[in-house]
């Protein structure tokens, strides 16, 4: 019965430990907030297991108006801060983290100039883990609808 309890007792720590590391682990910025390599003369859409990289098509509107707006509805977004950038950088990392685990997800939102309007290009990744759930996908997806919406 003694050795049962123990081995519950460190299966607990075990867990109680990995959710502080999950919600304790330092943020690296220079490892998250830069610049993706995509060209930008097309729109484009490249999902991968962990995350998404997207070129959206152009929109009429100035880089940082297009940035602005999407800092509004990202900024909105349950669980979501400013890791790094600002509009008038041009680029914007965000985190956002899971409910109960607080896993951290990052997205980094680039606004280029694009013919008479702009473009966004944005890289969402999940820090731990090979596989996100499609979870970046269905929030940047959301983003971007709603940014239409606008």
């Amino acid at each position: 019965m003694k050795i049962a309890l123990f081995a519950l007792g460190l299966l607990f720590a075990a867990i109680v430990g990995l959710m502080l590391w999950v919600r304790l682990a330092p943020e690296r910025v220079e490892e998250w907030h830069k610049p993706s390599s995509l060209p930008t003369d097309r729109a484009q859409r490249i999902e991968k297991s962990n995350g998404l990289r997207v070129v959206t098509e152009i929109y009429d509107l100035s880089p940082e108006d297009l940035l602005t707006r999407l800092d509004d509805l990202a900024s909105s977004t349950p669980r979501t801060k400013v890791l790094a950038g600002s509009v008038e950088e041009g680029m914007i990392t965000y985190v956002t983290r899971t409910r109960l685990w607080g896993f951290p997800d990052y997205a980094t939102v680039q606004s280029v100039p694009a013919g008479p309007g702009a473009r966004l290009v944005i890289h969402a990744r999940s820090r731990f883990g090979g596989s996100d759930w499609s979870v970046n996908a269905k929030r940047i997806d959301l983003w971007l609808r709603n940014l239409d919406g606008l």
